[in-house]
């Protein structure tokens, strides 16, 4: 059996990354569910909070 690696593998960082995107965007979207929700039941402050929210998620993880 041949010890090279499989080119098509992902490396120990990609594999990070792509974690880190998952969770990334399930926050963003979990953040969007509830910004959804603040609008359906007419809590505009609550809805720039989350807004604000998800824009600082996104901000820290292109960091």
């Amino acid at each position: 059996m041949s010890h090279q690696v499989e080119k098509n593998l992902l490396t120990q960082p990609e594999v990070n990354r792509h974690i880190s995107n998952l969770k990334v965007s399930n926050i963003c979207y979990q953040i969007a569910g509830m910004t959804r929700l603040a609008t359906t039941l007419s809590f505009p402050f609550f809805k720039i909070q989350l807004q604000n929210l998800s824009r600082k998620v996104l901000a820290m993880h292109r960091a």
